[in-house]
């Protein structure tokens, strides 16, 4: 009986170290909590004056595209890295929209740039995490569905971009008024050259290891897609959507990864359809989106599977465009969530732990 007991005690901390550690090792930037809460809730405070509330969420989703933060080291730097995510980001909407709702040359196109997108994260820390962010909003973005509509795209991509320069703004005003950075990720003492950079790639990839995540990642991706032709359903994109946010090419943090963005992204899913079911006051839906866009990123640095809550109704809402929230599409999204995660786990990881604990 002792000894059941201290395996359930061992099981339950082995739970709580891998989904509720609490991790206080680096500051909060105060800065960028304002900001992140300005730059979301203004452009729907400003669709709220302009009766133009469905624009301004997506105005606030290319908010939260470049607040992001940045390591150049200078003001100039800074805006140039910026103007490349914005661009981005609106290329991302646009392309995604145009291409949504295409059924299978959506699913291949989603299959092939998920395994390019994996295939660069080996070549550098800022573009890996741009790719992905592509990635992720492009898949937003064939939630739109502009079938085929150029100007209709355009349009999107406009609105998004909007928003994007507006936190862009923000962030270049902050740092140039208080002199300090509000990146996220600290600049190196010495950068190395992009060169050296590439060439080490390269050589990467004259090994099956330099292949090995966008073989995971387009894997998961082809299931993903194939799962969502065979149901059918119009939000079938949160299916891989979900697959691009939580699989991971590390395998040290890619099981904690999993379940904490997995129960994460769950939970969230159904705290943002909840409150679309709400019929809230517009104002209120600005100050709760501000709200879950300042504390994103304490929990980012504190608790990914908080984050994962936090950041998914921001996801939820700013995307909901076109459709009201009812009780169908809630059941809907938490099922593509949950199919979603299980094709991360089996396909993205347990099926290569093996392997990676023999090398």
């Amino acid at each position: 009986m002792q000894e059941r007991t201290q395996l359930l005690y061992k099981g339950l901390n082995s739970i709580n170290a891998l989904l509720f550690r609490w991790d206080t090792t680096e500051q909060v930037n105060w800065g960028i909590l304002i900001i992140s809460f300005i730059g979301m809730a203004g452009p729907i405070f400003f669709g709220i004056l302009f009766n133009q509330l469905h624009a301004s969420l997506l105005a606030s989703l290319g908010a939260m595209f470049v607040t992001q933060g940045s390591s150049s080291p200078t003001l100039k730097k800074l805006a140039a890295d910026y103007l490349m995510t914005i661009l981005a980001g609106a290329s991302s909407i646009f392309l995604g929209s145009l291409l949504g709702g295409q059924n299978w040359i959506t699913a291949l196109v989603i299959v092939c740039i998920s395994f390019l997108v994996a295939l660069i994260t080996g070549l550098d820390k800022k573009i890996a995490r741009l790719a992905i962010q592509f990635l992720v909003f492009f898949i937003i973005g064939t939630g739109l569905g502009s079938n085929w509509e150029i100007g209709l795209s355009l349009k999107f991509a406009l609105v998004f971009g909007i928003g994007a320069v507006w936190s862009t703004l923000l962030l270049l005003i902050f740092n140039f008024c208080f002199k300090r950075g509000i990146g996220q990720f600290p600049a190196s003492a010495k950068a190395i050259p992009f060169k050296k950079i590439y060439h080490h790639w390269v050589r990467t990839l004259r090994h099956f290891k330099g292949w090995e995540f966008p073989i995971r990642m387009g894997l998961c991706m082809i299931t993903a897609e194939a799962i969502g032709l065979f149901l059918g359903q119009e939000l079938s994109h949160w299916i891989p959507f979900t697959v691009a946010l939580i699989t991971h090419p590390h395998y040290s943090s890619a099981l904690q990864r999993i379940f904490q963005r997995g129960i994460g992204t769950v939970m969230g899913v159904m705290v943002g359809s909840i409150l679309l079911i709400i019929p809230l006051p517009h104002a209120a839906i600005a100050l709760i989106v501000g709200s879950l866009a300042a504390f994103r990123p304490i929990l980012k640095k504190r608790n990914y599977l908080l984050y994962s809550m936090l950041m998914t109704p921001l996801m939820v809402i700013s995307s909901s465009l076109h459709s009201n929230m009812t009780g169908g599409i809630l059941f809907v999204r938490l099922l593509d969530t949950i199919i979603g995660c299980i094709i991360s786990f089996l396909l993205g990881y347990i099926i290569w732990r093996r392997k990676a604990k023999a090398t």
